[in-house]
Parts: structure tokens; sequence; C-alpha cells
């Protein structure tokens, strides 16, 4: 739930620091954030069959490692950040969690049994909300 968390979080707030530090409009935010959406789309199916083929290990590992090293610019971004280099870490990032997200959810319900994957699901889905929201809130 953690990653979702981060998901959210950063999907809040980097609007929200293109308009309001950088100066720009609302569609220069949401185009910011369009190629980490494609590369998480992307980047999903790829990883399921990375995953179907070693596990959840290496999947998780390196998508961590994505998540840390895009959150480190962070850190050090100011009101002269380039809109190219803030796009580029969304990109990475949302790699990263695509990598994390999708090999933790189907590891987590792979053990179920085939007729309560719809309670788990659900519940996945529940838990997922209650975590962006509080990531948002706090």
């Amino acid at each position: 739930m953690l990653i979702f968390a981060i998901l959210m979080g950063t999907e809040a707030l980097i609007p929200v620091y293109v308009e309001n530090v950088l100066h720009h409009s609302s569609l220069i935010a949401g185009l910011v954030m369009l190629p980490g959406a494609f590369a998480n789309a992307i980047t999903a199916p790829i990883v399921g069959r990375f995953y179907d083929r070693y596990g959840v290990k290496w999947p998780l590992l390196i998508g961590s490692g994505l998540l840390v090293v895009s959150s480190l610019p962070f850190f050090w971004m100011t009101a002269q950040t380039s809109l190219w280099w803030l796009g580029f870490v969304y990109i990475v990032r949302m790699i990263g969690v695509s990598m994390m997200l999708s090999t933790v959810t189907t590891e987590s319900l792979s053990d179920l049994p085939l007729k309560s994957i719809g309670y788990g699901t659900a519940l996945n889905n529940t838990l997922r909300q209650i975590s962006g929201s509080a990531a948002n809130t706090i």
C-alpha cells in the first residue's frame, strides 16, 4: 500500500509544483505527467512477462531502485527546474512504480483460492484507495 501512497502523493504534488512554483498552466502540468502515464502503461505488460519468468524478486528490486533514484531529484527542485527534467524524473518514477505495484499485487493474490480472488482484489483496491487518500492528506 505504501507504493500506491507514493504514487498518489506524487501525482498530487507535481501539478501543484508545476502550476504554483514554475507558474505554468494546468494543461502544461498534465502534459508533464502524460509521458509517465504512457511509460506506466507500456511497462506493465513487459513487467508481467518478466515476473512470469523470474518471479517477484528482480522486478521488485529494480522497481525499488528506480523509485529511490527518481526520488532524489525532488530534494533539489527549484523554480528554475526544467519541465523536461521533471518529466524525465516522473517517467523513471512511474516505471519503478509499475514494476513494483503489478508484481506485488500479483504475488499477494497468487496464493488465494480461485473462488476468493474477487474478495482479495476488492480488499486490495479498498486498501489502495485508503492509502492513497492518507498520502494526499499527509
